[in-house]
């Protein structure tokens, strides 16, 4: 009785995993047609052509999918060539720069995200907070929280609310 009982749970677990991961790409879309509301038709559409990589590497990194999707709308409006005016000079959909960059491709959508995951991940294990981890994340170190990342913090909980189920 438990071996049937393991082998249905491990042959129903990946078409789990695949709708819980369906669930999530389309709650984002939802969100960033939201988000992108006032902006022109293409630009939805190639922000939400980034999501399934979005919650991909979000969930390999045991990061909330959503929580990156707020903080690519924040960082970049969904913009893949967007470079700050500031002198670190941030680069791309999650505003990387200096260390957090290195050994990524900033020149593809999929190395810039990943590099933010990467990033946004190490916040949240060292600051153990996710508003902790909004503060490292805009101030590269500190978990002190600030004003921008409580902005980002009820941004998310938005979010959760109307698109995270």
């Amino acid at each position: 009785m438990i071996r049937f009982i393991l082998c249905a749970f491990l042959l129903t677990a990946p078409v789990t995993a695949f709708a819980n991961e369906q669930n999530q790409i389309k709650q984002i879309e939802d969100y960033v047609d939201h988000f992108l509301q006032d902006v022109s038709k293409k630009w939805r559409r190639d922000a939400k052509k980034l999501v399934p990589t979005v919650v991909e590497i979000a969930n390999r990194h045991g990061v909330d999918p959503l929580l990156v999707a707020v903080i690519t709308s924040c960082e970049s409006s969904w913009r893949v060539g967007v470079v700050s005016k500031s002198k670190y000079k941030e680069r791309g959909l999650m505003q990387v720069h200096g260390e957090a960059a290195k050994g990524f491709d900033l020149s593809t959508p999929e190395g810039q995200i990943e590099a933010g995951v990467v990033r946004l991940k190490k916040a949240l294990t060292s600051c153990g907070s996710i508003l902790g981890a909004l503060s490292h994340y805009q101030t590269s170190g500190r978990c002190k929280p600030i004003k921008h990342a409580k902005r980002r913090l009820r941004l998310y909980k938005k979010a959760k609310e109307a698109f995270g189920g």
